[in-house]
């Protein structure tokens, strides 16, 4: 004959164990039964949890941070665009104002080399006119002088003294 021996054991004088592993069991005690659960088995979601208010708060906050970084990252692609376009457009002005001071330093350099140049050729002019000058002066006076010596030459030959 075989006897049932029950033992009753309360859950409260069982043992505190700190670390749990996946083939541990967990007590389950309701009304109705006692019964032992794997721990791996356990599926923790927010619906069976004291904390799933907080959770769905955590994740309404989450998705307007979402929308804030998406509207943000918006903005910032719409400044990025307008800085290069503003960059550009300087880049532009710049290059045309460089043109234009370019074309009007051009324009002055050339226009001042063309007055230096024909002010170099009048000035170049009065010098050959003053060489033409010197060189007429020149001839004339060795004309007169010789002149001069052939009439002082024919005076001391013929014996006459110039008064």
């Amino acid at each position: 004959m075989v006897t049932n021996i029950s033992k009753t054991v309360n859950i409260n004088d069982l043992p505190i164990e700190q670390d749990i592993n996946s083939e541990d069991h967990i007590i389950v005690q309701n009304e109705l039964k006692t019964y032992r659960v794997k721990f791996k088995d356990l599926i923790f979601n927010k619906e069976n949890t004291t904390f799933g208010q907080e959770i769905n708060e955590l994740y309404s906050r989450l998705n307007e941070l979402n929308t804030m970084v998406l509207q943000l990252q918006s903005q910032l692609q719409q400044e990025t665009s307008r800085a290069t376009a503003a960059e550009t457009a300087l880049r532009n002005l710049i290059m045309s104002q460089k043109t234009s001071i370019e074309s009007q330093l051009s324009s002055s350099i050339s226009s001042e080399t063309s007055r230096a140049e024909a002010k170099e050729s009048s000035l170049q002019s009065q010098i050959n006119q003053v060489k033409q000058d010197l060189t007429s002066e020149i001839s004339r006076a060795k004309t007169q002088e010789s002149s001069l010596r052939n009439e002082v030459d024919a005076y001391t030959k013929s014996g006459r003294v110039p008064l």
